[in-house]
């Protein structure tokens, strides 16, 4: 039995951090599952099975080397070295970001960590400062803000309509009381009376 599907191989979305990648192209995804590495430098996500990085304040992965100590005698490998740099910095931007937002308390250790993440390299792989970490925070305080007004128009609705079955089950159950006691009145009425005249 044959199915007829038909496969769409994209090379412009996901890279593996310590490929090579394709020149002009602006990666969505950086899959991050096997080991890779600049220099002497390595990262591998399975060393981190154990660490408790997100709930303990402060904590990230081991700084990439500088992008400007790099070689820059093979254009492919420097490519492939600032995508891997940019993959490890973004991951502890987003955890430096994780930690402030917890409101996690400074220590004399960790004091330099905004000068530990230097920069974003952007999407032409260039190194330049970024001082985009307020703007986030309100960007996520606002949308949990948006979160929080979305549940309440979905919740609402819900609400009004279960009041209004809540009282339209309490009339008929009032008004089916009401009509057996009318029932019951005239049926009795009858009976007293001799001519058979309700």
């Amino acid at each position: 039995m044959q199915l007829n599907l038909r496969h769409i191989i994209r090379r412009d979305i996901l890279i593996y951090p310590g490929y090579i990648p394709e020149p002009g192209v602006h990666y969505k995804v950086f899959h991050y599952g096997l080991k890779f590495g600049v220099g002497n430098w390595s990262f591998d996500k399975a060393d981190w099975r154990n660490a408790d990085i997100v709930n303990t304040c402060w904590t990230k992965f081991p700084e990439p080397p500088d992008p400007s100590a790099l070689s820059k005698a093979d254009e492919n490998n420097l490519q492939r070295d600032l995508l891997s740099i940019q993959c490890v910095r973004s991951l502890n931007k987003a955890l430096h970001l994780h930690h402030k937002r917890r409101k996690c308390p400074i220590s004399d250790v960790n004091t330099n960590s905004d000068q530990a993440i230097v920069g974003e390299i952007t999407s032409d792989n260039t190194l330049e400062n970024e001082g985009h970490d307020e703007d986030l925070l309100s960007a996520v305080s606002k949308s949990s803000s948006v979160r929080i007004w979305m549940i309440g128009l979905w919740a609402l609705p819900v609400l009004c309509f279960l009041a209004v079955i809540f009282i339209g089950f309490s009339e008929r159950k009032r008004g089916g009381l009401r009509s057996k006691v009318k029932r019951n009145k005239r049926a009795y009425a009858g009976a007293l009376d001799p001519k058979g005249k309700s």
